[in-house]
């Protein structure tokens, strides 16, 4: 099968980012996406601190080597007119008029064009973190650097209503004890977003709203260890001997007793499923089981 195009993955990456049910894990996918392509050494998004002219702005979620990257003040001489996007030694501030975040680029090297794919994804963020009131067609707002739309449906962002999947998802009480499962899968999900694909494989997180509601009633620590052997097994095994095009899809859904984790997919390649470890399930109070090709995790 032929490898997905850029602008074709580029826009499952604008799907995923408009899917994904947590700001914070939307922000770690899109840094970790751009350095997954190898257009800068260095990423970092940055927000004002402040008045937006005359605050530093201030890092949300940084990567790769911090003295690549351009300080806040330099990020807020950028946003506010005082200093140009092209910075010397490889540092560039990307940011559009209006919005609520900046990204910050450090060794970058990428070619000319691979500013446009930037400043797209920069555009759906901030589409979508600052909740443009009305319709807003992405694709109108992106195909520029692309020249011409085809004909066809844009994508569709309409911040008004809640999406199909994830986005929106109404967050348990603060004081109520335990791990928040769903917006933990967002975090996690979020680097294989991208890395997916560049195979040709769309992965899909979608969340019941109850189970949005609920908190595990286990330490993080513990559940990050079990997704390890249930998320990150698998899907590295999977994104290293497979090609798309083919899906995978993770559900959660609460039940009566508890949450029902279901991992899928229509690739020959992701079965068996590889089963996370009785350590893992025990520190957990979990079970799981291949069940006619689907990976099932049960947590009380």
């Amino acid at each position: 099968m032929p490898r997905p195009t850029e602008l074709e993955v580029l826009a499952l990456l604008i799907e995923r980012l408009v899917d994904c049910p947590d700001p914070a894990a939307r922000e770690r996918l899109l840094v970790e996406a751009l350095l997954e392509r190898d257009w800068a050494q260095a990423a970092a998004l940055y927000h004002p601190g402040g008045d937006p002219e005359q605050a530093p702005w201030l890092p949300r979620i940084a990567r790769g080597p911090a003295d690549l990257l351009p300080d806040g003040e330099v990020v807020r001489a950028v946003a506010s007119g005082d200093l140009p996007e092209e910075l010397p030694l490889g540092r560039r501030v990307l940011f559009e008029p209006g919005a609520s975040c900046a990204l910050a680029l450090g060794g970058f090297q990428g070619e000319t064009a691979d500013l446009d794919h930037l400043e797209a994804l920069l555009a759906a963020a901030s589409v979508i973190e600052d909740g443009t009131p009305g319709e807003v067609d992405l694709l109108d707002r992106l195909h520029a650097p692309f020249g011409a739309a085809e004909d066809g449906d844009g994508l569709v962002l309409e911040p008004a209503a809640t999406p199909a999947r994830g986005a929106g998802v109404l967050r348990p009480p603060l004081g109520q004890p335990g791990t928040d499962l769903a917006a933990l899968l967002g975090e996690r999900c979020a680097p294989w977003f991208w890395a997916l694909a560049q195979r040709g494989i769309d992965l899909e997180l979608v969340l019941d709203a109850e189970s949005s509601q609920r908190r595990a009633p286990v330490e993080r620590a513990a559940l990050d260890g079990l997704l390890d052997e249930v998320l990150d097994d698998n899907l590295a095994r999977l994104r290293a001997d497979a090609t798309g095009p083919g899906r995978v899809r993770l559900d959660l859904a609460w039940e009566e007793d508890g949450y029902l984790l279901r991992l899928s997919s229509d690739l020959a390649a992701a079965t068996p499923w590889h089963l996370p470890s009785g350590p893992r399930l025990a520190a957990c109070g979990a079970t799981s089981r291949d069940h006619a090709g689907v990976l099932e995790l049960r947590l009380g």
